[in-house]
């Protein structure tokens, strides 16, 4: 299973890269589990300071606008934690 955690407030661009991630892992034939922070302090902790913002393996792979579901998969599909599953 693979970790993402997407940095947000609830809105429908979060909702969105939720929707386009679950599309990407049963494309690329992974599980995923993603970890929702809405809590400003924890985007402070990270250092994060645009939103939404996808995270994985603690590195930031998208933030500020949704991902498309072909970018997803392309940043995805050859990520080393994604190719172990």
């Amino acid at each position: 299973m693979v970790a993402i955690t997407i940095f947000g407030i609830g809105s429908l661009k979060q909702k969105a890269i939720e929707k386009r991630l679950t599309v990407v892992a049963n494309e690329l034939g992974f599980q995923v589990e993603l970890n929702l922070v809405e809590d400003v302090d924890q985007f402070m902790v990270q250092g994060i300071t645009e939103i939404p913002c996808i995270m994985l393996d603690n590195k930031v792979i998208f933030k500020g606008k949704p991902p498309s579901i072909e970018e997803l998969k392309k940043v995805l599909k050859d990520h080393p934690t994604v190719l172990k599953h």
